[in-house]
């Protein structure tokens, strides 16, 4: 998609949309995420969407528009009209009201149907006492995958098929265009917790529902981006106080209304407002590269897309059919080892002598004493997912020293690695970098 698509018909829709701005400035704040325990690094309360009439003064400003009718849309939850009729407005989900059931026809539809892989690119090189198979093979099992099927109505369906995130394997995020926010879904389909705009970034990196505050993207540059799973592609650069985004977008008309969901959900991820994101219908994000300030980075990549699906309605509701509301809690596991002891035991090939070992005990004994979830990164792989104030066992290591990093999922905390003898302990470095 070209630059016209977002900018060529804003003239038009100038004077009206001066006036929707106004009378969005009166619409209240959407009501808070319920949660125990608020995230130290998120605010309960996320920033009012921005009004896409009013573009930060050093961006150039896009429109977001209507697959229906193609008329520009305003926040609010409003209809907005034009010289082509009227467009439904998405609205904000309230996280204390269960939504109506939705009317989507049981039926399949058509839509595009991805695989994905979340990847790091400053992982530490791998020891050279490493067992190359057995580290490759933990990594596979590791990697943070995404299936993600997009409905060209206007519905999006992310399954995680992965054991390292925070949230339970085959847990689900579902969207509908009508409606700006999330509904994490457990993984039977069960039940169902309102996301609002602003908690993507929380559940994936702590395992929590608190909303970060959202804000307007600082706009570097618009261009062609390069060739990504066959397809081309269009390329944003987006900057926010809360890091960088790389989007690379493709042209897939089968994803209609769906793939503006699934760049509102990365984009989130950076604190851009879904009603300021650079989303527009047939437009799916293939490739999203994350830069904190503090260093460190991750990578979303499409592997694989299968365009033209015939996707079953009754797997896109938004919310599932027969599933119960939930105003707290999530499908969360807390501390966890992500390896198995045979998976452990295979990322050396034998047993080295170390130095006389600190503790009598076998194993990695792991302490977090920060405010944030930390994973554990042994050689390069993810072993342990550590909640805040609580200790795990990492049993099946072989004797020897290894090499661990703390770090956050979405790598915006990312240690200094360190060498550590096993058996042995290793405390967390606090969320400031000072030594513990």
């Amino acid at each position: 998609m070209g630059r016209r698509r977002w900018w060529g018909q804003t003239a038009a829709a100038h004077g009206s949309m001066l006036a929707l701005a106004l009378a969005a400035c009166d619409k209240a704040a959407p009501d808070p995420a319920l949660n125990a325990t608020p995230s130290p690094n998120a605010s309960i309360l996320p920033a009012p969407l921005a009004s896409v009439a009013q573009p930060a003064a050093e961006s150039p400003g896009w429109t977001p528009r209507s697959a229906a009718s193609g008329l520009a849309l305003e926040p609010g939850g409003k209809a907005v009209g034009g010289d082509g009729g009227v467009a439904l407005v998405p609205e904000v989900l309230s996280a204390d009201q269960a939504l109506d059931d939705d009317g989507l026809a049981q039926r399949e539809v058509v839509g595009v149907s991805l695989h994905g892989e979340w990847r790091y690119a400053d992982l530490p090189p791998g020891p050279r006492e490493g067992n190359v198979a057995g580290l490759e093979a933990a990594r596979r099992s590791t990697a943070v995958r995404m299936r993600v099927d997009l409905a060209a109505i206007g519905r999006m369906r992310i399954i995680f098929q992965t054991r390292a995130l925070p949230i339970e394997r085959e847990t689900e995020v579902r969207a509908r265009s009508d409606r700006y926010g999330h509904l994490l879904v457990w993984p039977d389909a069960s039940g169902y917790r309102i996301l609002l705009p602003g908690a993507v970034r929380t559940v994936l990196n702590e395992g929590r529902a608190d909303a970060n505050p959202l804000v307007r993207p600082q706009v570097a540059s618009m261009s062609e981006g390069p060739r990504r799973v066959g397809r081309r592609t269009n390329k944003w650069e987006l900057t926010t106080r809360t890091g960088k985004l790389s989007l690379e977008q493709a042209r897939l008309v089968a994803a209609g209304e769906g793939a503006p969901l699934l760049c509102r959900f990365l984009s989130e991820i950076v604190a851009i407002d879904p009603s300021a994101a650079p989303c527009a219908i047939d437009e799916v994000p293939v490739r999203a590269q994350y830069s904190w300030p503090q260093g460190g980075g991750v990578v979303f990549e499409v592997t694989d897309i299968l365009d033209k699906a015939e996707l079953p309605a009754a797997q896109l509701l938004v919310p599932p059919a027969g599933a119960e509301f939930a105003r707290t809690g999530l499908p969360a596991r807390g501390s966890v080892v992500l390896l198995s002891r045979e998976e452990l035991g295979a990322l050396r090939v034998r047993s080295a002598d170390p130095p006389p070992p600190t503790l009598p005990e076998d194993g990695l004994f792991l302490r977090n004493t920060s405010d944030i979830l930390r994973y554990a990164f042994v050689d390069g792989v993810p072993a342990a997912a550590v909640a805040p104030n609580r200790e795990v066992a990492v049993q099946g290591l072989v004797r020897g020293r290894y090499q661990v990093q703390w770090r956050t999922l979405l790598a915006d905390i990312v240690d200094a690695p360190v060498l550590v003898d096993v058996p042995g302990r290793l405390t967390s470095v606090q969320s400031d970098g000072r030594d513990h």
